[in-house]
Formats: C-alpha cells, sequence, structure tokens
C-alpha cells in the first residue's frame, strides 16, 4: 500500500531531519519507528485504504461490540489523528 499524502510524507521527512540533527520537533509532534504521532495520537496520511483498513479493523474488533458509526469514530480519534 503506497503512501500517496505529500502533507504526510513532507512532514515525516521534516521530522526525520530534525531527530537526526539533534534539533527541538514542532510542538505536539514525535516520530518513532517511522511512524507519525501527533497530539499523542497516530498520525494516519490521507490514504483511503489505510483509513478504511484502521477503521474496520476497530469496527470489527470483537471485544468492542457494535456500538454503530458515531461511537467507532469517536473511539477512533481517541488513538489516531
Amino acid at each position: 500500500m503506497a503512501i500517496e499524502d505529500e502533507n504526510w510524507i513532507q512532514r515525516k521527512q521534516e521530522l526525520e531531519t530534525l531527530t537526526r540533527e539533534e534539533k527541538e520537533l514542532p510542538k505536539q509532534w514525535s516520530i518513532s519507528e517511522g511512524l507519525l504521532y501527533y497530539k499523542d495520537r497516530l498520525f494516519i496520511p490521507d490514504n483511503e485504504d489505510l483509513q478504511t483498513l484502521t477503521a474496520k479493523s476497530y469496527h470489527d474488533f470483537k471485544i468492542a461490540g457494535h456500538f454503530g458509526q458515531e461511537i467507532t469514530r469517536e473511539i477512533l480519534t481517541r488513538d489516531f489523528y
């Protein structure tokens, strides 16, 4: 699955460069193992396939039960940005 979100790619490159140069990252941003975090939530690229896969995995999680679209969306936004 190719990431085509140019904003995400540019932000990742910026954070990697700052980290490599041991400079301070922009407020509320972090990077860990190639993943971007904003406000302590995983920053998902603007990629419909990836967003659908992420939402589906939360929706289909058996322990969570079925709460409907609005509650599933609320649960997703707790962990993802």
